[in-house]
């Protein structure tokens, strides 16, 4: 494998950071400039082999308008609002519209935002009068609930919602308004571009996570995002999430390697190299050419103070709690791998069963070429589809057991 292919791993997205440093366009109009390209080496080279995209966090911003401006574009009601709705089907545009023909009323349909049929366009208002926050009279802006308050309240409020209680969707801070914020009118009251940069973050990290066809990558770092073309893809549901090697690695193997580290490898007392007893007698001496020093195999002490007063079969509490503490964890570490090998064997074969797709392909090719149709032919891609799904459930029930 070359240094920038594609590698196969599970990541657990409640695990990522929300703090990226690399938000910087500024809002015209669209909440980020998507014209951006992709500039990660192999990324995008390696997704063209597969039926999933590589994109950076302006393109996944690209994504995400356009999938609320054409709801918005159907339903008449502002982007914020639509995205929120979009949240709540997991962007899927076509199940939205449809369940919103059967229910057009938006307070019943998505019980969150209130906003009037006559209201669809929300623009702020600007007037001079009382702020009912800072108990002075300032310059007020309100939403069309027409609930006013001085900018420094505003600046103030969605702060403490972004950097406090990291909200993406904000509403209108009078009690009980459900009023949603446009992301373009919370930005320009945000003064902050630290918490501006936090707020586009959020945004963004809400519509990856609940979306079924976007994953970001689990590097430490890693601002990338894996889209699926399709769902049942082989990259897509029935298979793990495709990453950069450079960023992704497999997230079991690196915790088998932080636990071996904890387990207790004898080592030399002075230049900690790892030492193994092949001999009878307690009297050591490192090998190393720059050490040479002699110690005790028992107590690790200098040899030297080993005269006829030396302690080290003596009983000692503390050094016991050591040796007690070093089995613990070499038997967690064995019963980590025992299960750790069986997940992975699972993993694998998911992998190595990519094949079954195009062969299914094939099959239902053959099937249609002679009496059967389509329709007829959809049952042998479910089948491979369950029968990945049962593999992947398998392969996690080791993770609960080795808990």
């Amino acid at each position: 494998m070359s240094n920038h292919d594609l590698i196969y791993v599970e990541d657990d997205e409640d695990d990522r950071e929300d703090t990226e440093e690399d938000c910087e366009s500024d809002v015209a109009g669209e909440f980020l400039d998507s014209d951006e390209e992709d500039d990660t080496p192999g990324c995008s080279k390696a997704s063209k082999k597969r039926n999933f995209q590589i994109l950076n966090k302006e393109q996944v911003i690209g994504e995400m308008n356009k999938i609320a401006e054409d709801v918005a574009g159907v339903i008449g009601y502002p982007k914020s609002v639509c995205r929120t709705m979009l949240h709540r089907f997991k962007w899927n545009k076509e199940e939205l519209l449809e369940k919103f023909c059967e229910e057009p009323s938006l307070n019943e349909f998505c019980g969150t935002p209130d906003v009037e049929p006559q209201s669809k366009k929300i623009k702020p208002e600007r007037s001079y009068g009382y702020c009912i926050i800072c108990d002075e009279t300032k310059p007020l802006i309100s939403l069309t609930c027409n609930h006013l308050f001085c900018f420094e309240c505003w600046n103030s409020y969605l702060s403490t919602k972004v950097t406090g209680e990291g909200v993406s969707y904000i509403t209108c801070p009078s009690t009980k308004c459900r009023t949603i914020i446009e992301d373009e009118m919370a930005l320009s009251l945000i003064i902050d571009p630290d918490v501006k940069d936090s707020y586009k973050l959020l945004v963004i990290n809400a519509f990856v996570k609940s979306s079924r066809m976007l994953k970001w990558c689990p590097g430490k770092g890693c601002t990338k995002v894996a889209k699926v073309n399709a769902i049942g893809s082989k990259s897509g549901t029935s298979l793990s999430t495709a990453f950069c090697s450079r960023n992704g690695s497999n997230n079991a193997l690196m915790t088998v390697r932080r636990t071996t580290g904890l387990t207790h490898i004898p080592k030399t007392p002075k230049c900690k190299t790892a030492i193994e007893k092949n001999g009878g007698c307690n009297h050591m001496t490192c090998k190393s050419q720059t050490c040479k020093h002699e110690f005790c195999w028992i107590c690790l002490d200098d040899w030297s103070k080993h005269n006829a007063s030396y302690s080290c079969n003596r009983y000692n509490e503390e050094a016991k709690k050591k040796e007690t503490t070093a089995q613990n964890s070499r038997a967690a570490l064995q019963r980590y791998l025992h299960y750790y090998n069986r997940f992975k064997n699972h993993q694998n074969s998911l992998l190595l069963e990519t094949k079954l797709y195009d062969e299914v392909e094939v099959k239902m090719k053959q099937m249609q070429d002679f009496t059967f149709s389509y329709v007829e032919t959809q049952f042998l891609k479910q089948a491979v589809e369950v029968l990945h799904e049962c593999r992947r459930t398998l392969m996690y029930t080791y993770a609960f057991a080795s808990t």
